[in-house]
This record gives structure tokens, sequence and C-alpha cells, in this order.
């Protein structure tokens, strides 16, 4: 009787977490202006109530510890080698014949966006379909891919509302070979979303923007790409235990 309430309770914390991290970790400065949000809020503690100084300065050590381990590269590759491995998908190089090509929007346009340019050059696919935000457009297009061969679904806020656009593009399409291609982080939570909607599509992982080292001494030198790989690794952590919570995948 009571495991019903206490689930929703977490689910809610989840998504209240999921939210948060989607705010500080989207597409742009985010998780660095939380840095100096984090920051800013401290100094005003310290200076509204002085007794709180010694607490201050371990929350300012604490944020800044946190901050660089997430900026090694050694620990980003850690973060998002905990991810689940998804066997059956391939790299842009091993797409082999695509009619159509779908290019899902969300972390790691660069990567996304130069996955896509391959996959366009060895097999010229009929129709080349963006999902989300529209400047990937104009990069496909700065790429060499025909403009006319482009287009266009926006208003695609969540993963799962990708997934429901992409079944439409399917059930109107059902001779066609469909590739999609998402990050290689966010490949394991579309996966799962593709084997629930029983999708006969292939899934095409693309690289991060800029891949961190991950052998040698650089491997622990702090990098402002390392910092994003581990912000967008713990993202989708949270996404896929989340789903899993509401029962969107298994």
């Amino acid at each position: 009787m009571h495991l019903k309430p206490r689930c929703c309770a977490r689910c809610s914390i989840l998504a209240t977490v999921l939210w948060l991290l989607k705010q500080i970790g989207g597409p742009g400065p985010g998780f660095e202006w939380f840095f100096l949000f984090c920051l800013l809020v401290a100094l005003l503690v310290r200076w509204w109530r002085p007794a709180t100084a010694r607490g201050v300065r371990w929350f300012l050590l604490a944020l800044g510890c946190v901050y660089l381990v997430l900026s090694l590269p050694i620990a980003a590759n850690h973060i998002a080698d905990w991810l689940p491995a998804v066997p059956s998908a391939r790299l842009p190089g091993s797409a082999g014949p695509v009619d159509a090509l779908v290019v899902m929007d969300g972390d790691n346009r660069r990567g996304r966006t130069l996955a896509a340019i391959q996959v366009n050059a060895a097999a010229m696919p009929r129709e080349i379909w963006v999902m989300g935000d529209g400047t990937l457009i104009e990069e496909l297009s700065a790429g060499g891919v025909q403009r006319n061969r482009i287009f266009h679904i926006s208003f695609l806020p969540t993963t799962r509302d990708q997934i429901a656009s992409l079944a439409g593009l399917v059930a109107r399409r059902p001779d066609w070979k469909i590739a999609v291609i998402v990050s290689r982080l966010q490949a394991p939570r579309m996966a799962l979303l593709l084997e629930g909607s029983h999708l006969a599509v292939r899934l095409i992982e693309s690289p991060v923007d800029v891949e961190p080292a991950t052998t040698g001494a650089f491997a622990f030198v702090p990098t402002y790409y390392a910092l994003r790989l581990s912000r967008d690794a713990i993202y989708e952590h949270a996404a896929l235990r989340y789903y899993q919570w509401r029962g969107w995948i298994k």
C-alpha cells in the first residue's frame, strides 16, 4: 500500500534532478553559468550572514573540487564508459544502404553533424531529416548536403517526442531503409526506446564534439571538453534511470 506513493516521490525527485541537469547541461554554457551562480550565491550568503564564512569556504572548496574532477579526461571517460553498451549500434562508416537518414538534435551537435555528412557521402540517402534544432540544417548544408534533400521537424523538446515523430516517418515509408544518428552518449537510451517502440531502424553512434585523451599524461590534465563530456554523460545516466522509473524503457 505504501509502495506507490514512495515510487511516485522517487519519480518526482528524479524528474526534478533531470530537469535541473537539462537546464544547466543543455547546449550552451549552462554548466559554467551554474558554477558562477553557485559562487555568487555563496558570496551573498557570506555577506548577509558573516557567521557562515567557514561553511561558505567549505562549500566553495567542494564545488571547485567537483568541477576539477569532472574536467579530468580520465574521470569524464569513466563516467561515459559506465553507460550501457549498444552492440547493435553502427559507426558512420559502416551504416550500409540508407534511404532516409534522421539526425536527432541533442548533445554534441558537431559530432552528429559530422557523422551525418559521412553517411551522406557514403550512402547518398534520398532524404535527410533533422529533428529538433534548425542550426543542424545550416551545418549539414555547409558540409555539402544538398538543401533540397534536407527536411526539418521542429518543436520536439524531448527524446520521446523525437521517437514519436520517427515512428510516423517509418510508417509513411515502410519499404525504406532508415537510419538515425544520435551521439554515443544518447545511444543507450535511444536503443532501448527503439526496442520498446518496435521500430526497425539502424542506430548510428556519432562521437562527441571533441574526444578527451584516454591515455598518457593528457588524460590527467583538466580540459573544458572533458567537463562537457562529464556533464552530458551524467545527464544520460539520470535520464536512463528516470525513463526506467516511468516504465518507458526496460
